[in-house]
């Protein structure tokens, strides 16, 4: 008998939802099981075939197929002046349902030989093609659509009658009644232990699945954009939240506002209430004199709420000047700065005005108040602190802040560059330093710091730590489909950034003083490195790595371009072999030759290709398009 495939699966759920506990019998009878133990190895075969983007989970315990939730469904979407302006789109509540089930990273825009993937960006945003309807005026539409495993971007054809707005939308009535049903099946209540009636507030982006179920062909029949449909209905809503009659607007904004926050920051691991996140927003932003009291009264008790602080902090660190010194205000007026929340929010502050120096101060003092203990609920915040005291280049302190938060695998990572006392020295003997002291008073106690050459790749880790934290936002997420080799393109896309990016500088100035000097000036003197191609001459399993530039070099058998010997890492570099190329940036130490993150190998029929690149100065997008489809060449 066959194994269970997803097309097994795909095929059994392609007329409706079935019960969980019916799936399993469903797939035996395609794969005509012949016995009970056939079942029983069908059954346990089927969670591990399931694949989360085609089959969606729905909240009456059923399972329901993508392709058939949204199977001839567009969703529509009108353009703004920005987005016209900009050529961008922003789908917001649009595109919730083909956003929101199983979304690809990226969506095909245009005919097929002349399609293009545009990354999505948030919550459905993408750039698109100069050459795809170079016309686009305000008030146009364009559409998603579910093509195969893809979202592809369409434009109405003749056969699609749209409406110019929400007076012709379609039939309002019933799409209120079907949101309204739902709301009070699958909403919480507000008002503990009591029914949703019209107490209820629904997050469309959680219930996509199960309104489609509910009212899948009335969705599809509408002539104008979802969230200008919603619009029509009157009911309460905001962004993909709404509400029912009975709810108050003031309960309704607050819960809205922290939702919002909530899907801007993205901080799915621990989710705090949207109404905690909405009520510390109001109390340190609201203009209310008369409020203060309550307004105090109301921080206090969320400033203890760890998930809605990091939530609040998140947003903060992105906010402009003016807007955090009013934060800041607010919060030396209510709290204690000593106070962990408070800390942690005032470092935010100070942090998006980039005074780093002053965020440390406040999370030292944070931690010399209340001392950092696992499980204590702001390992979040230890983990900053830890990172900000690698930074200054106090790795025992570090590593002890790291262990305290539950991330000792941060701590060990530090080993390497944790001083050591000299050895050979007896306890009495003087000092080898030349401090007059004996050995046990000095440097068997305090062990000098590594000099700059041992401490280069240090400083190249916090670089690239740094970086991993910051500025994630500003490289590509990984790219799943590309297996054991999408770290590699990460980080390397992360040092273009850094690099041929011009971010390098940027990220030193973030840094502020919390480097020590020799650290800061050897940094500064990285920004002008770039990747380049080199030629494996040798390697060795002690981590020696002899490269040869290969950049500059025709097809002869005598390369001419500079050898260097570097120290590396062989572990990632599982491909290297003599005479085979690596993509990668050298950058210049006091120790030798110093390896940028993780050069990625490059095939002998791209080493041209890559070259010829390479000549042309490319810019981090080119070259993260060059290795991405050099890659998935190879891996599939």
């Amino acid at each position: 008998m066959n194994e269970v495939t997803a097309e097994d699966i795909d095929a059994v759920l392609a007329d409706g939802p079935l019960a969980e506990d019916e799936l399993g019998a469903a797939v035996a009878r395609r794969l005509g099981a012949g016995s009970e133990e056939d079942e029983d190895r069908i059954d346990a075969q089927l969670w591990e075939v399931v694949d989360p983007s085609r089959v969606v989970e729905l909240d009456d315990e059923r399972v329901a197929s993508r392709a058939w939730l949204l199977g001839g469904f567009v969703a529509w979407h009108r353009l703004d002046a920005d987005e016209v302006a900009n050529r961008g789109v922003d789908f917001g509540v649009d595109g919730v349902f083909h956003l929101s089930i199983g979304a690809p990273e990226r969506v095909v825009i245009g005919d097929e030989g002349a399609e293009v993937e545009a990354e999505l960006f948030g919550a459905g945003s993408f750039l698109l093609p100069d050459g795809w309807e170079p016309d686009l005026a305000e008030g146009d539409v364009v559409g998603l659509v579910l093509d195969g495993d893809r979202l592809r971007l369409v434009r109405p054809g003749p056969a699609d009658e749209l409406a110019e707005g929400p007076d012709d939308a379609g039939d309002v009535t019933a799409l209120r009644d079907a949101i309204e049903d739902l709301g009070r099946k699958e909403s919480v209540a507000l008002t503990p232990g009591a029914e949703p009636r019209n107490d209820w507030i629904l997050d469309l982006e959680e219930a996509a699945a199960d309104l489609l179920v509910a009212a899948g062909p009335l969705l599809a029949g509408l002539r104008v954009p979802f969230g200008e449909a919603i619009a029509a209905t009157g009911l309460k809503s905001m962004d993909r939240v709404v509400a029912g009659d009975g709810l108050s607007e003031e309960r309704f904004a607050i819960y809205a506002v922290g939702w919002r926050l909530i899907s801007m920051t993205r901080r799915w691991d621990a989710v705090p209430s949207p109404e905690s996140v909405g009520l510390l927003w109001f109390a340190l932003t609201s203009p209310a004199e008369a409020l203060r009291p309550e307004l105090a009264e109301i921080a206090s008790r969320f400033l203890d709420d760890a998930a809605a602080v990091g939530v609040v902090a998140d947003h903060v660190s992105g906010l402009a000047d003016d807007e955090t010194a009013d934060i800041a205000d607010r919060l030396r007026e209510f709290a204690d700065e000593t106070g962990v929340g408070a800390a942690w929010l005032l470092a935010s502050t100070e942090m998006a005005r980039g005074d780093v120096e002053a965020a440390f101060g406040l999370l030292t003092g944070a931690a010399a108040a209340h001392p950092p203990a696992s499980g204590d609920g702001w390992d979040e915040v230890w983990e900053e602190l830890g990172s900000f005291l690698a930074v200054a280049g106090d790795v025992e302190a570090a590593q002890r802040t790291w262990r305290a938060a539950g991330a000792p695998e941060r701590a060990v990572h530090l080993d390497r560059w944790r001083p050591v006392p000299p050895t050979g020295v007896g306890r009495n003997d003087p000092c080898p330093c030349g401090s007059g002291r004996k050995f046990k008073q000095c440097c068997q106690r305090h062990p000098q710091p590594l000099g700059l050459a041992g401490r280069a790749s240090f400083a190249q880790w916090k670089v690239q730590t740094w970086a991993m934290d910051r500025h994630r936002g500003c490289v590509p997420e990984l790219d799943f489909d590309l297996g054991m080799h999408a770290i590699d393109l990460f980080v390397l896309s992360l040092h273009a950034h850094l690099l041929e990016g011009g971010a390098m500088s940027e990220l030193v100035a973030q840094m502020g003083g919390l480097l020590p000097d020799d650290e800061r000036e050897l940094i500064e003197s990285w920004a002008d490195a770039r990747h380049r191609l080199y030629r494996v001459e040798r390697f060795s399993p002690d981590g020696e790595l002899r490269l040869r530039d290969a950049s500059g070099e025709g097809d002869g058998d005598e390369p001419g371009g500079d050898v260097l010997t570097v120290a590396a890492d062989l572990g990632p570099l599982h491909e290297l072999r003599p005479k085979g190329h690596l993509l990668g940036a050298v950058l210049d130490t006091p120790g030798g030759p110093l390896l940028a993150g993780l050069p990625v190998a490059v095939p002998d029929e791209d080493v041209d290709r890559v070259r010829a690149a390479l000549a042309a100065d490319p810019g981090e997008e080119d070259l993260y398009a060059l290795v991405r489809s050099m890659l998935h060449a190879h891996a599939h």
